[in-house]
């Protein structure tokens, strides 16, 4: 199903293709299929010469270079397709061979994820309540994915600040000591149980002398072998 191609290394004139290869790049059925050169398959002309040096680092290294890459047919017409390429020699020459597998789709797909990524970071970011995506992976403190705005309502911190271990640190700190015991015995249950867990407790916002009551919702998002793999945490001021 994918398309071969087997190009002169010196010349970089195509001097073999299979069936596929001429269905994909729309190639006349002729001996003019041939007439084209390597570098005009890719849209982007100076494709080969701007990834060079990259192109011969991964052939010393893996024997092979492979990208997503934006192609072009015989007829003008751009399509996305996965390159893997690699050296073919012979008795009497050297070549590439390059397979090629059309990724339109899939593109079309990851351009639409990231579309709704936008949009729903958007809705997140315009919350009042403080949310987080927490990638977890058994160990005792996972990896921030996401912080939206508000956490410098309540912790009076930016958010790009919050991501060190050192401010995280300070922020544990700000807990009411009279709380701490509580939260870590309910965050062992919830690890535990791998359920939706509800905490209430106190802590002093940085340049704040008051304390305030938050209630945080955490919800454990489980991998196909039943272990945690992400937190989702949504925080809210409430009153006592």
């Amino acid at each position: 199903n994918d398309a071969f191609m087997l190009v002169d290394h010196l010349s970089k004139e195509i001097n073999d293709v299979n069936h596929k290869a001429l269905k994909l790049f729309k190639m006349p059925l002729n001996e003019m299929a041939f007439e084209d050169k390597f570098d005009n398959l890719f849209f982007d002309k100076d494709y080969i010469n701007t990834n060079r040096n990259d192109l011969r680092e991964k052939i010393s290294l893996d024997g092979y270079y492979e990208d997503e890459v934006l192609f072009k047919t015989h007829t003008g017409e751009q399509f996305w397709g996965h390159l893997l390429l690699s050296p073919f020699t012979t008795s009497k020459n050297n070549y590439y061979l390059l397979q090629i597998k059309d990724i339109s789709v899939k593109k079309k797909f990851d351009q639409k994820i990231a579309e709704n990524y936008e949009k729903f970071r958007f809705i997140l970011d315009g919350l009042e309540e403080f949310i987080y995506l927490m990638r977890y992976s058994g160990e005792e403190k996972g990896t921030f994915e996401y912080i939206n705005p508000s956490i410098e309502k309540f912790y009076g911190i930016k958010k790009d600040e919050f991501v060190t271990p050192e401010i995280q640190k300070k922020v544990a700190s700000r807990y009411h000591p009279e709380d701490i015991g509580k939260m870590l015995a309910k965050k062992k249950v919830m690890i535990d149980s791998k359920e939706k867990t509800t905490f209430k407790y106190r802590m002093k916002p940085f340049g704040q002398d008051e304390y305030i009551w938050i209630e945080e919702i955490v919800i454990p998002k489980l991998d196909a072998n039943n272990n945690i793999e992400a937190l989702l945490g949504i925080l809210k001021e409430v009153k006592s």
